[in-house]
């Protein structure tokens, strides 16, 4: 018996060796793709879940193999098979590579140096919407702080949402949840999904409790150092106000991104309790003036025309044809602040492109809507700026009229049902009763007033035609023709005393609901934080990597945020080691280029300085490049959601929602 389980455990060992060998001598082209397919998976592959299949897809199939006899047709199915592995993975680096746009490097720094950066939005993948692309860049030159006034932290949407920051080298500690319900509304006694009136938390009582999805009316968590916020706080208009100001007070962010009135009444509520708190906050401490910016996550990202597969990529582009945003009936399209996005956000196709896998980390979002990540990736992202340092926010208001209160709130529009999409939001804002009302502001400290801001009804319908301003030296301005659709009409007082205030008095009008919004004034001319310089095509598109079309000509000019003159800019052409000085169109401050032969050209903007602002690379490709570009987006369009990346985040979906359901998590 002890010789049989010698001989046994002998024969065990042989065979092993047997087959190790086996694996050794008739694998030997297997071994290399194996070696190669695991360096791969280190140095390609970001997730562990990825290196691990990698890992095992080279290592299980020839082990597999080796248990076939030597024959030809194990030697033939050894070949094809790992020859294809091998021409996968070596396609999926130049698949990328290909993919991607190659230009100089410019520092940009004074585009993206915004100091400590809040982008508060509602909901996970909102943060990608609206700031998707430059986040990366902020948090390069500064702090990124993700806040949402949904979700919570103990949740699978918080933990996407931490993956999704992950990309932008956020750290975990600085994503913030307030933890309330997403379309939380009145409880009407029959639960949230038999509501006979969708009444939301916004447009309710300060302090009635609201109920959200999941039939929750109160907060179960506490989120480790935000101040003042305890398990079990109510679901209420008031709770959430005073929550955005514990957490703007807390982290005094430099720069805020907040989401505008948008299509979903989170959104909206948002926004306008957001412009509620900052009133707040800047009347409390006058010193404090963030750099403000609104942003729009559905028009202009979720909702937008899906036009990233072009053949160079495509801005962000005007939604209708009105001049400004129809959600709000405000903001002019041309006053805003366009940010290129980072080299990471640039490619020719999704895969590998850094908003496709930060916007992908949010599975239970995106898996099921493929035209979406189609639509948010574009070559550059859009703010429109809110001025701070309002002299007349800490100041007395009196006059004729409804609503005088409204003219120094910081909001410039307001609505009694935001869930009602039909309904326009003007309802807020001065509304005198006739011509030759007036109001009167009396500031609190006596102070130089340089310019000041007048923002009419955003009604298109309703407008103040004429005004006249008395200020309290005597000096009368009169005001003509005010821009409709809320954008701010600046009037140059001139005056370099202190004045104690101003009185404004109506001369015209048109419409029975017309008014102002607000009104503001400042010692000196409000000046922004950043400045952008950046070419634009004939198509209003950003340029970075820019092949020419088949006629080889080109027509661009120059972007600058805020608007100056570009008549100092010195705009050069670099091809084939000649520099040549490009001089623009009269009138227009156009240039443009013609060539036939141009590989790796460049194109180059220095400023009245000498700095170099913008670098663009030109190429003109033959017909081949063309269609195999074709081809590759072609492919990746269909295969968007489908490829590797996708499919891990898909299952890990699927297996976090089987655990729930097991209570295994």
């Amino acid at each position: 018996m002890m010789f049989y389980v010698k001989y046994k455990q002998k024969n065990k060992s042989n065979k092993v060796r047997s087959l190790f060998r086996s694996f050794l001598t008739q694998c030997p082209f297997s071994l290399c793709v194996a070696s190669f397919l695991l360096v791969a998976s280190c140095v390609h592959l970001d997730r562990i879940s990825s290196q691990l299949l990698v890992l095992l897809s080279s290592v299980i199939i020839p082990l597999v193999l080796t248990f076939y006899k030597k024959t030809l047709l194990f030697k033939l199915i050894n070949y094809v098979v790992f020859l294809s592995l091998f021409l996968v993975t070596f396609i999926v680096f130049l698949w990328e590579e290909g993919g991607r746009y190659h230009f100089p490097d410019i520092n940009r720094q004074v585009s993206y140096d915004m100091g400590k950066v809040m982008v508060l939005c509602p909901h996970h993948d909102d943060e990608i919407n609206c700031a998707g692309g430059v986040m990366g860049e902020w948090q390069k030159y500064g702090n990124v702080y993700v806040v949402y006034s949904t979700i919570a932290p103990n949740t699978d949407r918080y933990s996407e949402a931490k993956r999704a920051a992950h990309w932008y080298k956020i750290p975990e500690r600085q994503v913030l949840c307030m933890g309330y319900g997403t379309d939380s509304q009145r409880d009407m006694g029959k639960g949230w999904q038999q509501q006979p009136l969708y009444y939301h938390m916004y447009n309710m009582g300060e302090n009635e409790v609201a109920i959200d999805r999941t039939n929750r009316n109160h907060k179960w968590w506490k989120l480790e150092g935000e101040p003042g916020v305890v398990i079990g706080t109510p679901f209420t208009r008031n709770n959430l106000k005073k929550d955005i100001i514990r957490i703007i007070e807390d982290i005094k962010p430099d720069t805020i991104v907040c989401v505008d009135y948008d299509s979903h009444p989170d959104h909206r509520a948002l926004s306008l309790l957001f412009e509620e708190s900052m009133c707040e906050i800047m009347r409390s401490n006058i010193s404090y003036n963030p750099f403000i910016l609104k942003s729009f996550a559905y028009s202009t990202a979720w909702r937008a025309k899906p036009d990233f597969y072009t053949e160079n990529i495509k801005s962000t582009h005007k939604v209708g044809n009105k001049s400004y945003m129809p959600e709000n009936y405000c903001y002019n399209w041309d006053s805003r602040l366009r940010l290129p996005v980072s080299k990471q956000s640039l490619t020719r196709i999704l895969s590998g492109n850094l908003i496709w896998k930060s916007l992908m980390e949010h599975t239970s979002q995106v898996l099921h809507l493929p035209n979406t990540v189609n639509a948010v990736v574009n070559g550059d992202k859009v703010y429109w700026w809110r001025p701070t340092g309002n002299l007349l926010l800490s100041a007395s208001v009196k006059g004729d009229g409804a609503h005088v209160e409204h003219l120094n709130d910081f909001k410039l529009f307001d609505s009694h049902n935001i869930a009602d999409a039909t309904r326009a939001p003007i309802d807020h804002g001065w509304a005198p009763d006739k011509e030759k009302d007036e109001f009167s502001i009396s500031l609190a400290i006596p102070s130089v007033v340089e310019e000041i801001w007048l923002y009419d009804h955003v009604s298109p319908e309703n407008q103040l035609q004429s005004l006249t301003i008395t200020l309290s030296n005597g000096q009368v301005i009169k005001v003509q023709d005010l821009p409709s659709n809320g954008d701010a009409k600046i009037i140059k007082t001139g005056c370099l005393e202190k004045l104690n205030g101003f009185v404004v008095r109506v001369e015209q009008m048109k419409g029975e609901k017309a008014g102002l919004a607000e009104i503001e004034a400042y010692c000196t001319s409000p000046k922004p934080p950043v400045q952008v310089t950046k070419l634009v095509d004939a198509n209003d598109d950003f340029m970075y990597d820019y092949t020419l079309g088949h006629d080889a000509y080109a027509e661009f000019s120059i972007y600058t945020w805020p608007k100056n003159d570009t008549s100092g800019y010195s705009v050069y052409f670099l091809n084939n080691g000649k520099r040549e000085k490009l001089m623009p169109e009269p009138h227009s401050q156009t240039y443009s280029i013609k060539t036939t032969e141009c590989i790796n050209a460049r194109l180059e903007v220095w400023n009245e300085k000498g700095q170099l602002v913008d670098a663009v690379r030109v190429q003109k490709h033959t017909g081949a490049v063309r269609l195999l570009r074709r081809w590759q987006q072609s492919l990746d369009s269909i295969m968007q959601n489908r490829c590797l990346s996708g499919q891990i985040h898909y299952y890990r979906y699927k297996f976090n929602l089987l655990a729930s359901l097991l209570n295994l998590r």
